[in-house]
């Protein structure tokens, strides 16, 4: 017991010194569960050091295109979504986010022009969503969650770098992702996206023209999703306790639509972070995380951080 307990205060003493953190964190990480592996083991602090520098470079390079456009408050909200990540992961225990309140991220980088500095982003972006999903495939349990739900920002952020990027809303902040068995979490998942396709089909009737297409484009999209958890579901022998018809919220308009197809992802990106969570091989899992993180990107209402990642307190 007591070398597990030096082992952990030295690789925190590591961890600290080589991101020069100089704050205390808050102990308010509400999620639950263990991970199937330590979050002190070789394996990780080297994924989590590896996953630092990208991020930071990845925060550099957008931080120093904002300071070339000031007036795109774009490149400053995508900076600040890559910083929060940063901050999460060099805290003294990513996998239960603990962050470190107060530490330096760096300064930005400087280009001379737009063209340079776009080029920089792309490719530091690109190479850090790489590797934080190969990282999600091949870890478990909260870890597989952890980086799987990064390279699914990422995702969102590369979308950006071309198309909209608002402020990332999150999913429930309170949502607690409790490691379960691999069944139930799949059989949750199907349910909503059950859910969602149907709100989403039922949201056309009201929806102005101009929405129909997209919308219903998504509802498409989560079929077809769905046919392939179903397929997974009946290998496993899980039969999923879906409701012919849902309950939906008040409005018949295209803001209420709006509303709904946010809500419909929030629970399919929070049911599929339990999944990666539980599996035995996340990579189904984590595909539909970054999936179901990314499609509504093009209506503004994408979700970029998983659920309650980082705390959106």
């Amino acid at each position: 017991m007591y070398d597990l307990l030096m082992r952990k205060i030295i690789l925190l003493g590591l961890i600290l010194s080589v991101f020069s953190l100089t704050g205390c964190a808050f102990s308010d990480p509400r999620i639950t569960g263990t991970p199937e592996t330590s979050a002190f083991d070789d394996v990780f602090s080297a994924n989590a050091t590896a996953s630092a520098i990208e991020l930071q470079s990845a925060w550099a390079a957008v931080a120093g295109l904002a300071k070339l456009n000031p007036d795109q408050e774009k490149w400053s909200t995508i900076a600040d979504t890559l910083h929060g990540l940063w901050v999460v992961v060099t805290g003294p225990d990513p996998v239960n986010r603990i962050p470190a309140m107060t530490q330096d991220i760096g300064e930005a980088s400087t280009f001379v022009d737009d063209k340079a500095a776009l080029t920089e982003v792309e490719a530091a972006v690109t190479l850090a969503y790489e590797a934080h999903l190969v990282r999600a495939k091949t870890s478990q349990g909260l870890e597989a969650l952890l980086w799987g739900s990064i390279a699914a920002s990422l995702a969102q952020i590369n979308q950006g770098l071309t198309g909209a990027y608002g402020a990332p809303i999150l999913a429930n902040s309170a949502v607690t992702v409790t490691i379960t068995d691999e069944d139930s979490a799949l059989s949750d998942l199907i349910v909503s996206y059950d859910e969602a396709v149907f709100a989403l089909r039922t949201s056309l009737g009201f929806l102005s023209s101009s929405r129909v297409t997209q919308v219903a484009k998504i509802a498409t999209t989560w079929e077809r999703e769905m046919e392939s958890l179903l397929a997974i579901a009946a290998e496993r022998e899980v039969i999923p306790e879906t409701t012919a018809i849902y309950s939906l919220p008040p409005g018949r308009d295209d803001k209420a639509g709006m509303a709904l197809l946010a809500s419909s992802q929030q629970s399919i990106v929070e049911s599929a972070a339990t999944w990666v969570a539980c599996a035995e091989d996340p990579s189904v899992g984590v595909d539909i995380l970054v999936s179901a993180a990314t499609i509504t990107s093009a209506q503004g209402i994408g979700i970029a951080q998983w659920p309650g990642f980082p705390d959106g307190s």
